[in-house]
């Protein structure tokens, strides 16, 4: 569940729910010494004051390179997919995409530090596409 107030609808704000379901795949292949891991991602979202149910599908794939040591070089690829429309997710089909090149360095036991870039493209139906750039900064923990 994820409840996001991201989204103005007239004088106040939306909140988008979301259940997930999701299958991952760690060391989905080796590629020498390169490891190919994958998640699928199922999304329901509802946002208050809209009807309906979307469903969006968010397959993600990612490429851990090691360079020294237990330091690696990451490289990332996610759709972002529409199943359906409704009320508030009017076009159906690949919404956007994230591509990302990281480091990824282990700072301790437990705690690794995640450094780079992501460039998201959004696509946009009868208009011009939308693009950002993120440069991105992650503590990642390990249980």
């Amino acid at each position: 569940y994820t409840g996001d107030p991201l989204y103005s609808h007239g004088t106040y704000t939306t909140m988008e729910n979301r259940f997930r379901q999701q299958v991952s795949f760690d060391k989905l292949m080796m590629i020498g010494k390169a490891k190919v891991s994958g998640r699928l991602r199922l999304e329901e979202r509802w946002r208050d004051g809209f009807a309906g149910t979307a469903w969006r599908l968010r397959p993600y794939v990612k490429l851990s390179v090691p360079v020294k040591g237990k330091v690696a070089l990451n490289l990332s690829h996610e759709s972002f997919i529409d199943l359906n429309t409704n009320t508030f997710q009017k076009v159906a089909g690949e919404e956007r995409m994230r591509n990302a090149i990281s480091l990824n360095a282990p700072i301790g036991k437990h705690v690794a530090l995640e450094v780079g870039y992501l460039e998201q493209h959004g696509f946009v139906a009868n208009a011009a596409d939308t693009n950002d750039h993120v440069a991105m900064i992650q503590l990642n923990l390990s249980f």
